[in-house]
């Protein structure tokens, strides 16, 4: 109906191209990966639309949102969330993209950091398999203790084996606020 948005965002981008036409003349910023060419932004900007405010994607030829976290734009599989940094910054992110509050559907562009491998590790969650409750302590069956530690830089660096899994965790706090400078406070 003419009074929905879609609509009004539908008839706005009515002449775009196909989602899965990419335009031959226009080469890709980055070189190719497993034989397939990159995304440009031009490309990018004619087949899609990106809200930075709310972390959606639309269609641009139909005015449809994509809800999946992967999709497919042409032969190529995308990440929502590296299209989300190469519709906003003009090139693609040089390593990992970060999502500061640990949840992988907000694609908001605040959302969103740069970060490399061992900066993307100190914002992950708990483990499926953890037994304490908390991250970076673990039960010691040899030594009986809770141990704590925290990985910089790929090492597991040894805070201390401590009686209660809330002291060893208390460790953990403090060498994250020490060693992980990128995200120093663990996410909720």
């Amino acid at each position: 109906s003419p009074d929905s948005p879609l609509w009004s965002l539908a008839q706005w981008l009515s002449s775009s191209p196909s989602r899965g036409e990419l335009t031959p003349s226009l080469t890709p910023l980055m070189a190719p990966r497993r034989g397939l060419s990159l995304m440009n932004i031009t490309n990018l900007h004619r087949l899609i639309i990106y809200d930075p405010e709310l972390g959606h994607f639309y269609w641009r030829d139909t005015g449809e949102r994509i809800v999946r976290l992967r999709f497919r734009i042409g032969p190529r599989l995308y990440s929502a969330h590296r299209l989300a940094w190469l519709y906003m910054t003009g090139s693609w992110p040089s390593a990992h993209i970060d999502h500061i509050n640990g949840d992988r559907r907000d694609n908001r562009f605040c959302n969103l950091r740069e970060a490399t491998p061992s900066e993307n590790a100190q914002n992950k969650s708990l483990y499926s398999n953890n037994t304490s409750g908390y991250p970076g302590v673990h039960w010691d069956r040899r030594a009986q203790l809770w141990r704590s530690q925290i990985r910089v830089q790929g090492r597991r660096v040894h805070l201390g084996r401590y009686s209660t899994p809330e002291e060893a965790y208390q460790a953990y706090l403090k060498g994250k606020a020490e060693y992980h400078t990128f995200q120093p406070v663990p996410r909720e």
